[in-house]
This record gives structure tokens, sequence and C-alpha cells, in this order.
């Protein structure tokens, strides 16, 4: 009882990083026993959820934490962005925050059983946040559509890969697609342009859809206009 009237389990600040379309992030906490008797069997289990959907959830064993000992430890989590992010798409382009439980169970003096909960939100950062297509443009002569692209990665994982761009008439015919490396450190803006080559110029309309990807995920879609 003691450990639940002091609170004597913490979670500190999450450490992510993504590698190879997986995201990994490793979640420090701390149980402070101040009761009288060690904790044995302990099994930390962690959920992450947003709006009561369960993104993800982790355990993990610990060594038993002695009488009046600090056990400082992480759950380490290995996720598929896709899975992730095709829950909640707007985790790519909007800043939110992430529900996050910790549930310890635990036997004092190897004998009673206790559970003891705790919650807590973590920020999330988009990683294409205000993502903005705008300077449109069509080069009649060398068949060119041009656009300028913006986002600034507020996630704490660097965003490195290839962004993809797919160009549709107001028919919904593909008509051009490109490739746009981008490596953005956390915390970072970028800015660049887009060049797509238009296939067959008779089917260049006025308007039309861009729809681009990232990772094989679709972070936007939107209407474009020529001036």
């Amino acid at each position: 009882m003691k450990i639940v009237e002091v609170e004597g389990v913490g979670i500190q600040e999450p450490r992510g990083s993504v590698s190879n379309g997986n995201l990994f992030l490793s979640i420090p906490f701390y149980i402070d026993n101040t009761g009288f008797y060690d904790l044995t069997d302990v099994e930390v289990k962690l959920q992450i959820f947003m709006r009561n959907e369960t993104l993800s959830t982790s355990s993990t064993d610990l060594p038993n934490v002695p009488a009046g000992e600090m056990v400082d430890s992480s759950c380490n989590f290995s996720l598929s962005l896709e899975e992730l992010l095709s829950k909640n798409m707007e985790l790519l382009t909007n800043d939110t925050e992430l529900n996050l439980n910790a549930s310890l169970r635990f036997r004092v003096a190897s004998t009673i059983a206790f559970q003891v909960s705790t919650g807590s939100t973590i920020p999330w950062g988009a990683p294409f946040h205000k993502l903005t297509i705008y300077n449109i443009a069509y080069d009649v002569v060398n068949r060119i559509f041009s656009a300028s692209l913006s986002f600034n990665n507020n996630a704490f994982f660097q965003v490195n890969g290839s962004l993809l761009i797919k160009l549709y008439n107001s028919a919904g015919e593909l008509i051009g697609s490109a490739t746009q490396n981008v490596n953005v450190p956390s915390q970072e803006s970028f800015e660049g342009s887009l060049s797509i080559t238009v296939n067959d110029p008779s089917k260049i309309t006025r308007e039309g859809v861009l729809r681009l990807y990232f990772a094989d995920m679709q972070v936007l879609e939107e209407m474009w206009r020529l001036p």
C-alpha cells in the first residue's frame, strides 16, 4: 500500500527511432519499493492507445525489487509504422497526444499478489506536419508538371526515404509520377520542388488530383488546379 500511496511507479519521457519501416519506442519507467518487503514475480505491461483504440501493447518481466530500493528499467516496443499509421492516418500530418497506461503486477513477500496501474500521456509530433503543395505550373513545351512541397517534421524520429508522387487528371487517369528523396531530422523543416513528366500531353487537364505516398502509405490527396 505504501507503493500506491507515494506513486512508486513512474513513466518517463519515451525515446524512439525508425528503421526499415519500423518504429522502435523505448519508454523508461521506475519502481520505487518504499515498502518493507521484497517484490517478486514483477511484470510490467504498457499499453499505447488513442481515443480508446489500442495501438500497441508490450510487457516485460523484471528482477525482484528488494525492500527500500528503486529499479529503473524500460519497456521496448517494435511497431510497424504502416500498421500503426493505418489505424490513425491523421498521425502522419497532425500533432496530438497518445495515452499510455502502465500496469505493474508483483507479489509481496512472495505471497500476496497486487496490481498497480498508472496513466500518462505522451506527445506525438506528426512527421508531415503542415504538408503543403503550392506553386503549381505546367511547362507545355517540355511536358513538365511542377510544384513546390514543404512540411515540418515534428516527430521524434528522422524522416528518411522516398516520396512517391502520382498525378491524375480530372478523369481520374494517371498521367505521370515521380519520386523525391527526403532526409529530414527531427524538429526540422523540408522545402523542395516536384517535377513530373506528363506521359501523354493530350490528357493534361486544367485540374486533377495529386496523391503523395511515403513507405507505401498515402500521406496526402489534394486537388490541383493550373493557374
